[in-house]
Order: C-alpha cells, then sequence, then structure tokens
C-alpha cells in the first residue's frame, strides 16, 4: 500500500477514525511511519508494559498466550483492529503477545499520544473502556453499524451509558409518566408491572437480559 492508501485504510477500518481527522492521521504515519516485520517476530510480548498502539495493515497476526519459548496461538488480529485495547485502556500489562505469521506492516503508535487526545474527549475515552471489556457492547455497537448508524452516534450512545444497580422492590419506570431512560438489564430479575385500578397491579412478564427497553416510548414513537 501507498502511504494515501493506508491514510484512507486506517480513516475507515480502524480505532484511529474515532480519535483523529483524515489529515491528522495523515500527520502521524509521516511521524511514526509503519514498519516492516519479519514473520514470526514478536511485535508486543504478554507482560510488557501496554505503552503501544499495534495496528497490523496488510496481514492477519496472531494473537498468542505463554512464554516467548512456548507460545500457543488464542487467536487472530485482522488488519485494522487494534491488540488488546482492554490493557491499554487500563495501563496494565499486555494480556497476550502478538506475532507475525508472514512478514507484515504494521503500524506502531505511542500511547501516550492516543491517551493525550482521549482526555480531551471523555465521552469517547468511556465509550473505549466500556467496549474493551463488554462483548455485549461490542455486539451493539456491531448492530449499530449495520442499521447505518454513524460513529459518531455510536460513540455518543454507547459512551454515554451508565451502569446503575438498584435495591430489591425499586421503581425503574412507572406507567404513566414521562420514559426518559432507555434501560437494558444485564443482571437480576426485573418485573414488569401494569396498573389496573389506583391500588392494583398486575403482574406482567420478566424482563429478558440484553434487551433494550424503552425505546418508542423516548421517541415517542
Amino acid at each position: 500500500m501507498s502511504e494515501q492508501e493506508w491514510v484512507e485504510f486506517l480513516n475507515s477500518n480502524s480505532i484511529l477514525e474515532l480519535i483523529f481527522s483524515e489529515d491528522e492521521i495523515e500527520s502521524l504515519l509521516k511521524k511514526y511511519p509503519p514498519n516492516e516485520i519479519d514473520g514470526e517476530t514478536v511485535v508486543a510480548l504478554e507482560g510488557s508494559p501496554a505503552d503501544a498502539l499495534h495496528i497490523p495493515l496488510d496481514q492477519t497476526l496472531s494473537i498468542c498466550h505463554g512464554s516467548l519459548k512456548s507460545l500457543v496461538k488464542q487467536g487472530e488480529l485482522a488488519p485494522g483492529r487494534t491488540f488488546n485495547l482492554y490493557s491499554l485502556m487500563r495501563k496494565l500489562p499486555f494480556q497476550f503477545s502478538l506475532v507475525t505469521e508472514d512478514t507484515a506492516w504494521v503500524l506502531t503508535i505511542p500511547w501516550e499520544v492516543i491517551e493525550l487526545r482521549l482526555e480531551e474527549n471523555k465521552v469517547l475515552r468511556n465509550y473505549l473502556f466500556r467496549v474493551s471489556e463488554s462483548s455485549d457492547l461490542r455486539y451493539l455497537a456491531k448492530d449499530l453499524d449495520n442499521a447505518g448508524c454513524s460513529s459518531q452516534f455510536r460513540v455518543r450512545f454507547l459512551g454515554s451509558l451508565e451502569e446503575k444497580s438498584f435495591s430489591p422492590h425499586t421503581w425503574l419506570q412507572k406507567q404513566g409518566q414521562s420514559c426518559r431512560e432507555i434501560v437494558m438489564v444485564i443482571g437480576g430479575d426485573v418485573q414488569a408491572y401494569r396498573r389496573t385500578s389506583e391500588r392494583a397491579l398486575q403482574t406482567q412478564w420478566l424482563l429478558p437480559q440484553k434487551v433494550w427497553f424503552g425505546w418508542p416510548e423516548c421517541v415517542g414513537v
């Protein structure tokens, strides 16, 4: 790929599109040019400080576990994907090793460069923190993409979510009141009721987990 092709690829297929403009990505590539790395080379080692963002550009890399002399393949990292975002966001050591299978071009950017920008955008930081730990939110992010939602909406929506815990017998929403929040149950049982008179409630159903409630009411459908 040419430098411009790399810029276009990263601007539409990587985490960088959420953080930087296309011109800024081009400047980053000039400052931190991609490296051509031989096959069977360890790009990042399990247990080492997670101090750099690694993105493969043209080849799928192996995600491995174990010591340097006995690495066992656990998965793959496709071009454009970020290696071990969970550790990067939490300043933890890398949980796995990243290894090339064949000669590959890899972009490596000091994490402090990314972190400075995230300090300016708390919603984006919260979004990346959450999706790096929750497979449910990653699936939801993919659903939003498939539904044609913009990346800006996806980040603002998922980055604004709050996880709350409630004591038993607490009302989350009440019949007849304005709906100002949508809710997804991720743990415990939530019972729905219907008020049939001023003092009588009729049991309806248990809300299934990992399903959104309140969309139609909130948007006025």
